[in-house]
């Protein structure tokens, strides 16, 4: 599996949520767009599917005075 390929990806989700907007609805055809592997395909499309679709990091509650 190639690291960099993923890892590509995930910065970019990270960092551009109209990509990862994207990425949520439409995984075949976003990721059509790369040259991935049949097994770096079935990895994303797994991590996708077990995100469950969760809020960003910026949305999420925060506890004061805990690390979380």
């Amino acid at each position: 599996m190639s690291q960099e390929v993923v890892s590509t990806i995930l910065a970019r989700t990270l960092r551009d949520r109209a990509f990862a907007a994207r990425l949520k609805a439409t995984p075949d055809a976003v990721l059509d767009t790369f040259d991935l592997t049949d097994d770096e395909r079935a990895t994303i499309l797994a991590g996708l599917r077990s995100a469950g679709g969760g809020s960003p990091l910026d949305q999420r509650p925060r506890l004061a005075g805990r690390i979380v």
